[in-house]
């Protein structure tokens, strides 16, 4: 009996230490977020080196940065979607998260990080429905073949967005040439 209070006293120490540690890293994310967003150049190269060490830890501090300036804001989302891109894995979670991402850049028209973001979205999804294929589960095959063809189509979008296109096709009269493109500021 001792000995099995002992061992949940350990883990329980253990436990209590590993979320001073994690609140510890966001204050510091969330300190180096406001110098990317208001510091001096050295201190914003700094903080964005120091972010891109911690990888997905500073994520969320990184959603959470808001600012009434929109280079302060551009720079964090160019940190937060190349740290999102080089620390994701091929899992749903990180699909999903790539996917979110893009979306919140197409709603703010930052086309190319949208772009980017679906783009990679798109081949995790890929990737994903052929592992679902393979185990022969064929309903969450066709939920990652939806999401992949949502991916791609708003890829295509930002692209679109991106370089300025604003038609859809075009319309010799008797017959309509190319494909319809969808260029609401709507976002899936």
């Amino acid at each position: 009996m001792r000995y099995v209070t002992a061992c949940l006293l350990v883990a329980a120490s253990i436990l209590c230490h590993l979320n001073l540690r994690a609140a510890e890293g966001n204050a510091d994310a969330a300190d180096l977020v406001k110098k990317l967003m208001d510091g001096d150049a050295s201190d914003r190269d700094s903080a964005d080196i120091k972010l891109r060490k911690m990888g997905k830890g500073a994520i969320p501090a990184l959603r959470e940065a808001k600012s009434e300036k929109e280079d302060a804001v551009s720079r964090v989302r160019n940190t937060l979607v190349d740290i999102a891109i080089d620390t994701s894995d091929v899992t749903e979670a990180d699909a999903d998260l790539l996917h979110e991402l893009a979306r919140e850049e197409g709603k703010g028209k930052r086309y190319g990080n949208c772009e980017r973001l679906y783009r990679i979205a798109e081949e995790k999804f890929d990737i994903l429905k052929d592992i679902a294929d393979k185990k022969k589960d064929k309903e969450k095959k066709k939920e990652l073949s939806e999401k992949q063809k949502i991916c791609d189509r708003m890829k295509d979008k930002a692209g679109h967005k991106l370089k300025g296109d604003n038609h859809t096709g075009v319309n010799l009269g008797f017959v309509k040439i190319g494909k319809d493109h969808d260029m609401s500021d709507e976002w899936e």
